[in-house]
């Protein structure tokens, strides 16, 4: 069940995302240089063996406000969050207490993953989501950004529903009639991905997919999102590509960034207009919209209709000869 804290919830993420978009120049600034941990202080802040290990190398980051995105302690998406998009380093500190402040942890292990929260469920208390890489246990700070949330009363909220911590988020999920997963990248570093496609030939298929990683490997929404805009110039016919724009759309809580994308393509778009109407409360027009997309998807799934025999014109019996 969406609540109304979880969709307003959204529009403030999605309206601060927006902000930092319309607020950047046409082109990306570089990332900020950050400082690097000396070889001989980098064991301080290295992954465990076990995931309650890494946590607490976790709560150290935090505490020291470190901001070298190269730790190993971080999923190679998150190494590309921290460095392209770093932390205030003032926040950390405090960000460390809370965690410190959880007490005793509950571990919950599926194969290569862990989610690590309060044994007792504290209000504002997020849980540390991992992910084990070579043996040792990597903080996935994207993910804890994008499926994780609070509500008004500071509740944890899944936000996704296709985040593989869904098995230990002890929290309300509120996917808002789309989720977002990863992009399957096929063991490549995300870093090295974002890299080769920046320096590709722009084509569709290069912008769809370097939008994609941005924002669903490394919740880079500011970045990702001139990227859809352009594979829509490039190819704004393209029913994958505006579909795709518009689910992702939803997700950030902007649908109506979509709706002019969507109505080109006809009755195949009712089903996500529906969606983006219900998302904004306006649920008089999503009805029609939902209602029309089911009546077009019955009629495709109908069977053609027989054909039928042509129709044959009786003729008029030849007169026999009269007789002389």
């Amino acid at each position: 069940m969406v609540t109304l804290q979880a969709v307003e919830m959204r529009r403030k993420a999605a309206a601060l995302a927006l902000c930092a978009l319309f607020a950047s120049a046409a082109t990306q600034p570089r990332p900020p240089k950050l400082p690097v941990v000396p070889s001989a202080e980098r064991a301080r802040y290295a992954p465990a063996a076990d995931p309650v290990g890494s946590v607490e190398a976790y709560k150290r980051v935090l505490a020291d406000a470190v901001l070298d995105p190269t730790l190993d302690l971080f999923t190679p998406g998150s190494r590309v969050l921290r460095a392209r998009r770093p932390e205030p380093a003032g926040e950390m500190p405090r960000a460390g207490a809370a965690l410190e402040a959880m007490g005793a942890l509950h571990v919950q292990v599926l194969r290569d993953r862990a989610v690590v929260s309060p044994e007792v469920s504290k209000p504002g208390a997020l849980p540390v989501l991992l992910q084990r890489i070579d043996g040792t246990w990597r903080i996935d700070q994207v993910e804890m950004e994008k499926a994780l949330g609070l509500d008004k009363a500071r509740n944890v909220v899944q936000r996704d529903d296709e985040t593989p911590y869904a098995f230990g988020i002890r929290g309300q999920s509120v996917a808002l009639f789309a989720d977002l997963g990863s992009v399957d990248l096929f063991g490549e570093d995300p870093a090295d991905a974002l890299a080769r496609l920046e320096h590709a030939k722009k084509t569709t298929g290069t912008e769809l997919r370097l939008a994609e990683i941005l924002l669903r490997n490394c919740w880079l929404v500011d970045e990702a999102l001139p990227h859809y805009e352009e594979v829509l110039r490039l190819a704004p016919d393209d029913w994958r590509i505006a579909s795709t724009y518009a689910r992702r759309a939803i997700f950030l809580g902007i649908g109506d960034r979509a709706i002019p994308v969507l109505k080109r393509f006809g009755p195949k778009a009712d089903r996500l207009l529906g969606d983006i109407h219900a998302q904004a409360k306006r649920f008089d027009q999503s009805q029609d919209y939902w209602w029309r997309a089911d009546l077009y998807q019955l009629r495709r799934e109908l069977p053609p209709a027989p054909a039928r025999p042509p129709e044959t014109i009786p003729t008029a019996k030849p007169r026999p000869a009269e007789s002389t």
